[in-house]
């Protein structure tokens, strides 16, 4: 019993100082003045690139698009009205078209953990949330989160690797 009132002695002794040694830091960071970010670095003042108009950028002209626009160019967004429309199409599991009950339009996501959160696991305000809950989404079309969270960048590099 003598040694059990020892050990229970030395035990508490340890946990009071434990506490004592939170307690004074508590104290230290409480008696400092509140760190609040500073946001005005968050702007250093440079525009967006769409934003300059007829600007440059390191000598090279802005834009999203050639000759500083910002706007398709007409046979750019003919062409891509013209894939969506004609060639993206409901596919079965063999990869035939299937415009009934077993055709699916697949919206694949590919990456890392980054990729995999704001695809789908960040609770309701992730894309794929949105989409499906928006009503004009084409009713074949099944949006998969296929990133994968945990992975380094170097396993994607990495042929021999599993991800």
């Amino acid at each position: 019993m003598n040694g059990l009132n020892y050990a229970m002695k030395s035990r508490i002794r340890q946990c009071s100082e434990w506490l004592l040694y939170g307690l004074t830091l508590l104290g230290l960071c409480s008696a400092a003045a509140p760190a609040w970010a500073d946001c005005s670095l968050t702007n250093v003042g440079i525009k967006p690139l769409p934003e300059l108009g007829l600007g440059s950028y390191k000598g090279y002209p802005v834009g999203l698009y050639p000759n500083y626009a910002n706007n398709r160019p007409p046979a750019h967004l003919a062409a891509g009205l013209n894939i969506a429309t004609n060639q993206i199409q409901p596919l079965n599991g063999m990869g035939d078209p299937d415009s009934g009950t077993n055709g699916a339009i697949v919206l694949l996501s590919i990456g890392m953990s980054n990729t995999t959160d704001e695809w789908a696991s960040l609770g309701t305000s992730t894309f794929k949330a949105l989409a499906d809950a928006d009503p004009s989404k084409n009713p074949k079309l099944v949006i998969v989160d296929g990133a994968q969270g945990g992975q380094a960048s170097t396993d994607w590099t990495n042929f021999n690797s599993t991800t």
